[in-house]
């Protein structure tokens, strides 16, 4: 499993087929997902946002403030999409 986030608002979860990557889920996330990290089960997921990229100011969503968040029982919402 693999997560990918960037600045559209969404936290994308994907897993690795037999031929292909099959997307399981995604959640909502303000702001520029700077960094992720799963926990040692994949269960949970940290994400730290911020209102712009870390290596750029070229983007910048004033609205939004930094700070981390927290998805848990990540698994459980993949079985059921």
């Amino acid at each position: 499993m693999f997560a990918t986030g960037a600045t559209d608002g969404f936290v994308n979860l994907y897993k690795f087929g037999q031929d292909k990557v099959e997307k399981l889920t995604k959640f909502p996330l303000a702001g520029c997902i700077n960094a992720m990290k799963f926990s040692a089960d994949c269960n949970s997921l940290l994400c730290a946002q911020a209102p712009d990229q870390r290596l750029g100011r070229w983007l910048t969503q004033k609205k939004v403030k930094g700070g981390v968040t927290l998805f848990t029982n990540i698994l459980s919402s993949t079985d059921n999409e």
